[in-house]
């Protein structure tokens, strides 16, 4: 019996590091699985601290902004402008929280999606927890009873560094606890998402549904006709009061604002409809946005945020194809519509409610500002800096009525030399006219030279003799011509 137990001693030495291994299998996993980690906490959900919040819509919370009605008008006109201001004010605020209720849902299918991966992770952590388990009972079952050699191989578990890397070590059982934490964190995302996406969209329809009446009553002042040009005569009169325009520094608007345009004016007479940006209905800064669009300029959705995007221009530099925006003093945020900028104090927008896309006196009484999607540029038609070279005139210096078209053939005197003349080349010798009269006339010359040649010219044009002098010269009218008012 002793030397069967010698036996059995010496049999265990050297198998220690199998068994500690089968040991260290046997105890992590006996403690997993008393703890299990899958189950959804109980309780109110905490969002992710490290999370960014959706945005907050804009006035959600807050009275709708407010602006100042003009007093010079009729009681009517006032009640239309107040309700104007409401509804577009509401406008905005509405789309922005549409822009808010689609993130919301783009936010909780992200959470939820995460939320399955790390279940799908959690779960095969488990399994091959559950395998190791089972591959442990096995092999204890083959070794037999391990009796006296548990607590070495308890001691040797702590200094082997291969058995932390097996599965169901200690390595494997960190992992498995950091993916129960992060499953229990995905399902609390999941959770706050869901309420965020809870709250906007209430949020949502309790605003629309004040959107929806107080456009119902707004629908009804908009069909007074008469109110309506009262309005656009008193924004008339306030626009005449300003240089519009005026200090545009020559610049003229981009080639790609013609387009611009053109399609704005191809959607004039369709209904505003809240939230449409075409091709049947608009709203204001779909208008703009649809417009733009047309020649690849991407522009927000939003007006106050089209404000917010666009490089500003103040109202003396206003050329064709700039924004105009409109609301209260103070914050853009509070910015309510946006019409695009024709010329002449007048734009074309998509007004409000009971409306049609139209072209209005811009409403100077609420203008908050102007921006410009696309960058002017100079104005291709301005006169050219370089003056003309000595003894040539500009082809527009010389009036076509200072010489009879029949009076010189077309071939008779070379372009760039002497210009035509009623008198034939032949009759007139080149030293007759002093060298330094042409050159003179031709580049305005002195101021008495200028005022002889109308009536020269009128001789020489009647005169058959051919004894013209250089006050009769056609670089005299040529000089007359540059030289002009």
């Amino acid at each position: 019996m002793l030397q069967g137990g010698g036996m059995i001693h010496r049999i265990g030495r050297r198998q220690a590091s199998l068994l500690a291994a089968v040991v260290s299998v046997c105890t992590v996993v006996a403690t997993v699985l008393a703890h299990p980690a899958g189950a959804e906490p109980a309780g109110p959900a905490v969002p992710d601290a490290g999370a960014r919040p959706p945005a907050a819509a804009v006035g959600a919370g807050a009275s709708t902004p407010t602006q100042t009605v003009p007093a010079g008008l009729s009681p009517a006109a006032q009640q239309l402008q107040t309700e104007t201001f409401a509804v577009q004010a509401l406008a905005e605020q509405l789309k922005k929280l549409d822009e808010d209720v689609t993130q919301a849902q783009s936010d909780v299918l992200a959470k939820r999606n995460a939320m399955n991966d790390t279940e799908r992770r959690l779960a095969d952590l488990r399994e091959q927890a559950a395998s190791a388990a089972a591959d442990a009972y096995k092999a204890s079952r083959a070794l037999g009873p391990l009796g006296e050699y548990a607590n070495d191989l308890h001691k040797l578990s702590k200094v082997t560094p291969a058995i932390g890397t097996r599965a169901g070590g200690e390595g494997a059982a960190r992992e498995l606890a950091r993916a129960e934490a992060a499953a229990r964190a995905a399902v609390d995302d999941y959770r706050a998402a869901q309420n965020t996406q809870t709250d906007v969209t209430a949020r949502r329809e309790a605003l629309k549904l004040q959107y929806d009446q107080r456009s119902a009553a707004l629908a009804t002042l908009t069909a007074n006709q008469a109110t309506n040009a009262e309005i656009d005569a008193y924004e008339a009169g306030i626009g005449a009061g300003y240089d519009l325009g005026a200090n545009a520094d020559g610049l003229v608007p981009n080639p790609l604002v013609a387009q611009v345009l053109d399609f704005a004016k191809k959607q004039l007479g369709k209904p505003y409809v809240f939230g449409d940006e075409g091709p049947g209905s608009y709203d204001c800064s779909g208008l703009v946005w649809a417009s733009y669009r047309t020649v690849g300029k991407s522009l927000p959705r939003i007006a106050n945020e089209q404000y917010r995007d666009t490089p500003k221009v103040d109202r003396g530099k206003l050329i064709a194809g700039d924004l105009v925006f409109f609301g209260p003093p103070g914050s853009w945020v509070g910015i309510h519509h946006v019409g695009i900028y024709i010329g002449g104090g007048k734009m074309i927008q998509a007004p409000t409610t009971g409306d049609v896309v139209k072209i209005s006196t811009v409403w100077w009484s609420r203008y908050y500002g102007a921006a410009r999607p696309l960058p002017a540029v100079a104005n291709p038609s301005a006169p050219p800096t370089t003056s003309a070279p000595p003894g040539s005139t500009p082809p527009s210096s010389t009036p076509p009525s200072s010489t009879p078209p029949s009076s010189t053939p077309p071939s008779s005197t070379p372009p760039s030399s002497t210009p035509p003349s009623s008198t034939p080349p032949s009759s007139t010798s080149p030293s007759s006219r002093p060298p330094s009269q042409s050159p003179s006339g031709s580049s305005g010359g002195s101021s008495a030279t200028p005022s002889k040649s109308p009536s020269a010219s009128a001789k020489s044009s009647t005169s058959s003799a051919p004894a013209a002098k250089p006050s009769t010269s056609p670089s005299s009218a040529g000089g007359s011509g540059s030289s002009g008012p």
